[in-house]
């Protein structure tokens, strides 16, 4: 992004340089990750973890507006204990491990049969076994760099994630306040090199199995 474009500012700039250098980071890990089999295993584990958690989360939350209100209640107190544990992506492994064993023990300890009313068991069951999963592969890991690394896989994908918000929540604020043509240009050469970076990541993975 050149200081002459069209609709430039320090801020754009700033933020789009800090994306793609958040991404560079994240592909360097994942390429180094590749030779370690049991941290490839373990972030992945980790990631299946995550997206259960969130899975459990976004259902709980979108369930609070069911026209059954013994359901809707029940969705309430759900969601209450994630929110007690708060964000855990960005934690690191062995605190969201502890984390999500106690939300797994609060929400376990929920009335079982509001919780298959809500239909929250089989999202119970998936988290429980998505977090059995990471552990058993956690402490068969081969060494103390394995560790290391998939704590740093993670780290860096939480970056790269984040300044992708920023890049986004910068660019929409300026076609607010000045109108998207200036920015039509910049927004097809990001999509553009998003998409190379979504492939190019997903080669690395892919490799890496």
């Amino acid at each position: 992004l050149v200081d002459t474009a069209a609709g430039y500012t320090v801020g754009l700039k700033e933020a789009a340089n800090k994306f793609t250098a958040a991404v560079d980071e994240f592909d360097d890990v994942l390429e180094k990750a590749k030779s370690l089999p049991s941290t490839k295993e373990a972030t992945q584990k980790d990631e299946d973890r995550d997206k259960a958690w969130n899975a459990f989360r976004r259902i709980a939350k979108a369930t609070k507006g069911h026209p059954n209100k013994e359901i809707a209640d029940f969705a309430v107190k759900t969601e209450e204990i994630f929110l007690q544990y708060g964000d855990m992506l960005p934690l690191a492994h062995q605190e969201e491990t502890a984390r999500i064993h106690n939300l797994l023990q609060d929400l376990k300890a929920l009335d079982t049969t509001k919780m298959n009313q809500a239909g929250f068991t089989p999202f119970l069951t998936d988290l429980e076994q998505k977090a059995t999963a990471y552990i058993t592969i956690s402490d068969t890991q081969s060494s103390e760099h394995g560790r290391r690394m998939v704590g740093i896989v993670k780290e860096k994908r939480a970056a790269a994630d984040t300044a992708y918000r920023q890049l986004v929540e910068t660019v929409n604020a300026l076609v607010i306040v000045n109108g998207d043509t200036a920015y039509k240009e910049f927004v097809l050469d990001l999509n553009g090199r998003i998409d190379q970076n979504k492939a190019m990541l997903a080669n690395r993975r892919t490799v890496a199995k």
